[in-house]
């Protein structure tokens, strides 16, 4: 029995479990002309084994409810259109909680900018291969960077389509398209400010802020860690001569969902930080200057109440002002510079890989071979 164009591995008396490409099991069984299937996929067969061994206690006691979401015919489900697919994987997720709202917001925004108006009434069944290169080519060269976000996201959402069993591959295979070139001097992101420059960007914040560009190189803190930091996330040491930062969470805003609290952006991103000595009298001075003592303060906060969080547009009101002040730094300097001048700056001190990738809290060795390559080049 082979309903939805997987591969059978157990001849059953109730139900079908098949194996996709994905190494994946999903689980189906028939009553009568409909289709009853698990409403998702199983990464072992043991516990597809499991569900249909349920649904057929359910039948015979007679407790089975034929009305259920779970009950679909198999050719409805592939007629989904690419509009269809996205309401229901996002909105399931959303519901589920299994992806961050800002990721779910990401998500939205990448479909209805670029892939919308191309796929959107088309059944996920009939997108094929060429029709992915044809959009892939056709994409603003001038956008390299929304190309391969778009990219990312078209492959996220065809591939759980395949996870689903609404197709039997992804039409999403243009080869190299996920390749990330390496930035040229032009692009405002690899601009490197020195720790003096740093100095200066700190002094031309107002006197509260000031901390947010220490922490962003010093630290190598990423901005939704910095505005999530609280009092009791600081631990110093005997005479204040040494001082660490906890890093487990960090704040979002996404529309929609307003502000939400989770673990940091990789799962690496849980870590401690040894705050530089020379730091120590910055971070211990904002502390007793603008934060309250409770361990739960944040070290930053809105202007408007110190319970709630300081706002990306707020800080970048007053941080892009702060790059004009700073004798030899490229005016178009972004906060985000902070981190990448800080780890770079790391990576021309001698720090190794592993120690570059723990001090970020990245999980992709890739990304932190960019500031090693900044050594080497000192170097030459």
């Amino acid at each position: 029995m082979d309903i939805e164009g997987g591969k059978p591995v157990a001849k059953r008396s109730f139900g079908t479990i098949e194996k996709l490409k994905s190494g994946n099991y999903r689980a189906f069984w028939k009553n009568g002309t409909t289709i009853i299937r698990a409403p998702s996929t199983f990464p072992h067969k043991k516990p597809a084994q499991e569900w249909l061994a349920a649904q057929q206690t359910a039948y015979a006691s007679g407790q089975f409810d034929p009305t259920r979401p779970v009950v679909s015919e198999p050719e409805e489900r592939r007629s989904l259109t690419l509009d269809q697919w996205v309401n229901e994987y996002l909105g399931r997720h959303a519901e589920a909680g299994t992806l961050a709202p800002k990721t779910i917001q990401s998500y939205r925004s990448c479909y209805r900018a670029n892939l919308r108006d191309r796929f959107a009434k088309c059944p996920l069944s009939s997108i094929t291969k060429e029709d992915v290169r044809s959009w892939y080519n056709g994409f603003d060269p001038t956008r390299p960077g929304a190309r391969r976000s778009t990219y990312r996201v078209f492959s996220a959402l065809m591939h759980a389509a395949v996870e689903e069993g609404l197709i039997p591959e992804s039409p999403v295979a243009v080869k190299g398209a996920v390749t990330k070139k390496r930035r040229t001097i032009d692009n405002p992101r690899t601009i490197v400010a020195t720790p003096k420059q740093v100095a200066a960007l700190a002094a031309a914040m107002p006197d509260e802020l000031a901390i947010t560009v220490l922490l962003g190189f010093w630290c190598s803190m990423r901005y939704g860690e910095i505005t999530e930091l609280r009092r009791k996330d600081i631990d110093f040491g005997e005479n204040d001569n040494t001082a660490t930062i906890h890093v487990s969470r960090a704040v979002q805003y996404a529309s929609g969902f307003g502000y939400t609290v989770g673990p940091p952006k990789t799962e690496a991103g849980i870590r401690d930080i040894a705050v530089p000595q020379a730091m120590i009298p910055a971070l211990r001075n904002h502390l007793d200057t603008y934060v309250v003592q409770d361990r739960d303060a944040l070290l930053v906060h809105s202007p408007t109440s110190i319970t709630r969080w300081l706002s990306n547009k707020s800080l970048n009101g007053h941080f892009k002002k702060a790059p004009r002040a700073v004798p030899d730094l490229d005016p178009r300097f972004t906060f985000h510079g902070l981190r990448h001048s800080g780890l770079t700056h790391a990576g021309q001190c001698g720090a190794t890989l592993a120690e570059l990738l723990r001090r970020a809290g990245h999980s992709d060795i890739n990304t932190v071979l960019i500031y090693q390559h900044a050594t080497r080049e000192r170097d030459a």
